[in-house]
């Protein structure tokens, strides 16, 4: 249990964090500079985790690929990732430029979960309980009284 609140815990912070630091990236590069800034530190990461895997562990290897052959439409899921992962970031950033972050986030945040519920309930045949309804009505009169002032 312990470990499962820590790593809701990180995201968090991790989340809210990134949103500040975003904000104030775009006083000084484009969104993508900052991506591609990103992406270089992510893959120098990467690399290192890869050359750890390759010396100590390399049955992570072996699965990952029977893994990727398992799954028939596995590289068109990674490439339509991308893509939103890129489109959502150039919208991200326009919005960072325009908008502050406390009023950005609890939207995209919250229609992001009112969607993740509908898209869960048609596609994937989750049950949306009771109290999922009552939260995502909540969530709706929450991003309606956000916006009041605006």
């Amino acid at each position: 249990m312990l470990n499962i609140l820590l790593n809701f815990v990180i995201i968090i912070i991790s989340w809210s964090i990134y949103s500040y630091i975003y904000k104030d990236l775009i006083k000084y590069f484009n969104n993508i500079e900052i991506k591609t800034l990103y992406f270089i530190i992510y893959e120098i990461i990467l690399v290192i985790l890869f050359l750890y895997v390759l010396l100590f562990n390399r049955d992570v290897i072996k699965n990952f690929s029977t893994n990727i052959q398992s799954i028939s439409w596995g590289l068109i899921a990674v490439i339509i990732i991308s893509v939103l992962d890129i489109i959502s970031s150039f919208a991200y950033y326009n919005l960072l430029n325009h908008y502050d972050i406390t009023h950005i986030i609890p939207l995209l945040r919250g229609f992001s979960t009112i969607l993740i519920a509908c898209i869960g309930y048609v596609l994937f045949k989750e049950i949306l309980s009771k109290k999922s309804i009552i939260g995502i009505i909540t969530i709706i009169i929450g991003i309606y009284v956000i916006n009041m002032d605006k």
